[in-house]
């Protein structure tokens, strides 16, 4: 067993919290959550029964296993543990929604450039491995937020310590999933999780804020063009319905952030949607915010 801390800062506002909605908090089971959903979100290949059982060998847990028509629960201990994040103390209000003109809604968040640690156990020292928590950690930092607004701009964070900078995001990712015929296997599953599909990397913005700004008014642009669209393309509060476009940010050079914007793909009552306006859509919305 070794135990590691990754070193990390905040990149824009972190609104997250725990039961207590008055205090921004960031625990152990976030960031879990959040390398969970990129690690499902890059195995597109698998079947739900495949997909159970891998991600319970890397995270921990357990699934049912069918052997000569029998069920049972296997339970499998997980690659590493979250053992603590260190506390953040500071925790002003600061508005949601920062938009000019907007009336200034705000909340307890963690604000930007506040460092942090997350200190974890490996249980599974094959380098093999380490290698894939390492991985799993800077995609879930480089392509994700934390909290609430994560899928437009708000909870970006990276980890400052360069050892685990030392591949490109491509390489992550080819260090998660090792399948060279994942295309080819995509084609043929009928996840109804999201997958990534591709992502872009934008031109520099002066301030994070300057970038949250233009995340909000491209969002509010695309929903006064087509308000149905924009609940099944770019998410919406009715139907309920994430957004497939998920839009971060990474840092630059002094206060200037550059959007990363990652696709992913999604089917709605398990059929592919393909609406030719609705993809328009989320070319418009991407392309307002790289400055393409």
């Amino acid at each position: 067993m070794e135990i590691i801390t990754i070193k990390c800062v905040s990149i824009s506002p972190m609104f997250i919290g725990n039961a207590n909605t008055k205090n921004a908090e960031l625990r152990p089971a976030a960031i879990k959550a959040s390398l969970r959903f990129w690690w499902r979100a890059l195995h597109p290949n698998l079947s739900v029964s495949e997909l159970k059982e891998q991600e319970a060998a890397f995270f921990g847990g357990s699934y049912r296993k069918t052997t000569d028509g029998k069920t049972t629960m296997e339970n499998v201990l997980p690659c590493f543990r979250i053992i603590s994040v260190s506390q953040i103390k500071v925790t002003p209000n600061i508005p949601i929604d920062p938009r000019r003109g907007k009336e200034k809604v705000t909340t307890k968040a963690i604000p930007k450039d506040i460092t942090f640690k997350i200190e974890i156990i490996i249980l599974k020292s094959e380098e093999a491995i380490k290698n894939k928590i390492f991985a799993i950690f800077y995609l879930a930092s480089a392509l994700g937020s934390l909290g609430k607004r994560a899928r437009r701009g708000a909870g970006a964070w990276r980890i400052t310590d360069m050892e685990y900078n030392n591949k490109i995001i491509g390489d992550n990712i080819n260090e998660i999933n090792t399948d060279k015929t994942i295309n080819d296997a995509v084609k043929k599953s009928n996840t109804v999780l999201p997958y990534l599909v591709n992502y872009g990397i934008g031109d520099e913005y002066e301030t994070e804020t300057a970038l949250r700004i233009k995340i909000m008014e491209s969002a509010h642009t695309a929903k006064l063009k087509n308000l149905n669209l924009f609940n099944d393309y770019l998410g919406g509060a009715n139907p309920r319905l994430s957004s497939p476009i998920y839009v971060s940010m990474i840092a630059s050079e002094g206060e200037k952030v550059k959007p990363i914007i990652t696709r992913l793909n999604f089917k709605k009552n398990s059929i592919q949607t393909d609406n030719i306006l609705g993809l328009e859509l989320q070319q418009d919305f991407i392309k307002a915010i790289l400055n393409i």
